[in-house]
């Protein structure tokens, strides 16, 4: 479509359609999904014959219209990966209350048993039983900083 527009010295049809690889790499996905409409939308405009001058033929507007259909489908917004995220790490509570649960009221009461018959084993488990919980550190600009 540029060079369709470049070659008609059409400078706001240009302006509209001028989209550089690495500003679209940029761009979050709603972004993409406007400005591919934008593109078909313009590019409807344009005459058949002066699109076939172009190699733009109608099956491939077409199939750009599905492709822009099927990524708005797929597409995830901020705000559903949000409530994904915090299901999920209720999901991770939940199975870290039932492990430990089990911890607590099986393994521990089965261990017992082998505190007078194999005391090492009883000392090598309870060494090993403790959880460990490991949290990610917020990168901060003073990690760097001198001490």
């Amino acid at each position: 479509m540029y060079s369709y527009a470049h070659e008609r010295q059409d400078h706001a049809l240009m302006s509209k359609v001028n989209y550089k690889p690495a500003a679209i790499k940029r761009m979050n996905q709603s972004k993409v999904v406007a400005v591919a409409g934008i593109v078909l939308n313009e590019t409807l405009k344009v005459p058949a014959a002066d699109l076939a001058k172009e190699s733009i033929t109608a099956k491939g507007i077409r199939d750009y219209k599905q492709l822009i259909l099927h990524f708005k489908e797929i597409k995830s917004s901020k705000h559903e990966a949000v409530i994904d995220r915090s299901g999920t790490t209720e999901k991770i509570n939940e199975l870290f209350k039932e492990a430990s649960s089990l911890l607590k009221g099986k393994l521990d009461r089965l261990a017992v048993q082998f505190k007078r018959k194999d005391p090492a084993f009883y000392l090598k488990y309870k060494a090993a039983r403790k959880v460990k919980y490991h949290y990610a550190q917020k990168k901060t600009e003073e990690v760097n900083a001198p001490v």
